[in-house]
């Protein structure tokens, strides 16, 4: 994780420091921390000295932003679900595995289960948050289910023929 300049230019500014004080608080040079606040330098090496410096935890001068929304988790998981079962599915073609209708492997979750496991498990929704609250605020209707479909029924593949 890098310095997040806008941080350290707001704490600064909040700390009622120029610069140049903050340059001689934390034994920055002025130059580096200006670099950092514009966001042209991101230097590793003086994260502490600026953290204690404005009297703060290093964690609060960091870019701390999440790679990917909940919205784009909750897809991505779905996606991966699908695409371990395609695999297994291609696995047992390969192998010459022609599961019965009885054998044939799948998974009906809806989104209202799928949410709640990967958001809201083991804990106490605490801020009122409930699973159709999080299933709302993340655009998916709780009610909706998804399949994950592993194998054709042979009697499926001889239809198709």
């Amino acid at each position: 994780m890098r310095i997040q300049g806008e941080k350290v230019k707001a704490k600064r500014e909040a700390a009622g420091l120029t610069i140049e004080q903050l340059s001689e608080k934390s034994g920055v040079s002025a130059e580096v921390l200006q670099a950092m606040e514009t966001e042209t330098y991101f230097p590793a090496y003086c994260r502490k000295e600026i953290a204690e410096a404005l009297g703060c935890r290093v964690d609060d001068i960091l870019d701390m932003t999440s790679s990917h929304s909940e919205k784009d988790i909750l897809e991505g998981c779905i996606a991966l679900m699908q695409e371990l079962t395609d695999e297994f599915s291609e696995y047992l073609d390969f192998m010459g595995v022609k599961p019965s209708e009885e054998e044939q492997f799948w998974l009906s979750m809806s989104y209202f289960h799928i949410v709640q496991r990967l958001f809201l498990y083991h804990t106490s929704h605490s801020g009122g948050t409930s699973t159709g609250m999080k299933c709302r605020e993340l655009g998916v209707d709780s009610g909706k289910t998804v399949q994950f479909i592993c194998g054709t029924p042979e009697d499926e593949e001889e239809d198709d023929e």
